[in-house]
């Protein structure tokens, strides 16, 4: 049986999803920035945890060969990892700019990047990466976060 990467994994929506697809009898491999102790669903032998700050391109490539070397097999990429900005772009420093694009759109390209090669040797799989309802509503000092969630 293939596992299923689960990103944001710590809490919120990420946890939720975990707690579903472990009750359904799927593998889950949990990614999150935060320390392990704190996550909201413990470890067990259908679910690992990986602590990893997604927006760092080496942790990152240090993750998945971790994940690699322990001989799993992933089927599926759950990008859910990110986070909320509500400041508007007219008094958003660059630096909040960067910070809100690399944890929204450059981490779900460096984890996708990394587990689309575990996929290609094992047959492919699916990838599946979580927007936001923010994306359609108009909102003051919503479009950093609905600019990097649309995309």
């Amino acid at each position: 049986m293939k596992w299923i990467i689960v990103t944001g994994a710590s809490r919120g929506l990420g946890s939720e999803l975990i707690k579903v697809l472990i009750e359904k009898g799927h593998r889950v491999i949990g990614i999150a920035r935060t320390s392990t102790e704190s996550w909201s669903v413990a470890p067990s032998d259908n679910y690992l945890q990986f602590q990893c700050d997604l927006t760092d391109e080496s942790m990152v490539k240090r993750t998945f060969s971790e994940i690699r070397k322990k001989g799993l097999s992933v089927g599926s990429l759950i990008n859910n990892a990110g986070v909320f900005s509500s400041h508007l772009l007219q008094t958003s420093s660059s630096d909040h700019i960067k910070d809100v694009l690399n944890s929204n759109l450059v981490s779900t390209l460096l984890t996708t990047r990394e587990v689309s090669k575990m996929m290609r040797l094992t047959g492919g799989g699916s990838v599946i990466s979580i927007s936001s309802i923010a994306v359609s509503i108009r909102l003051p000092g919503n479009s950093i976060y609905g600019v990097s969630k649309v995309a």
